[in-house]
């Protein structure tokens, strides 16, 4: 059984603090062969929020986005409807995925680089995503 919201969550959190006491601790016995801080860094992405520099997202993208929050509010929250959603908006745009998807990622993460988008917003958590993707408002 795949576990799915919450559950996944912790199952990623609990994973991810394991991997990074892990690799502090090989990392601090053999730092010649092991490499801690891209690890570390990885799972950072789960447990910080970064604010977003809003000057990095393009104006083409802003209304998108602001169709994105208000289809993600509706949508049931699991990977395969978040994605679904967001090849809906990118379609409605006429924008291409990256366009969407790097300033979506920058609002929600505080970073252009992540994993799997749909992913990513699913683990992250609905709650946490429609408030991050709601700051383009106050903006």
């Amino acid at each position: 059984m795949k576990p799915r919201g919450a559950a996944a969550r912790e199952v990623v959190f609990t994973g991810a603090a394991a991997a990074f006491v892990a690799f502090a601790v090989w990392g601090s016995l053999f730092p010649f062969e092991f490499h801690a801080v891209p690890a570390a860094e990885a799972a950072r992405l789960f447990y910080v929020y970064e604010e977003p520099d809003m000057s990095k997202i393009p104006a083409t993208a802003k209304p998108a986005l602001k169709a994105l929050h208000a289809k993600l509010a509706a949508t049931p929250w699991n990977r395969k409807a978040i994605g679904a959603a967001v090849s809906e908006v990118v379609k409605a745009s006429g924008l291409k995925m990256p366009e969407l998807a790097m300033p979506a990622r920058l609002l929600v993460t505080g970073r252009t680089q992540t994993p799997s988008l749909d992913a990513v917003l699913e683990l992250i958590g609905r709650d946490a995503v429609l408030q991050r993707l709601a700051r383009l408002n106050n903006a």
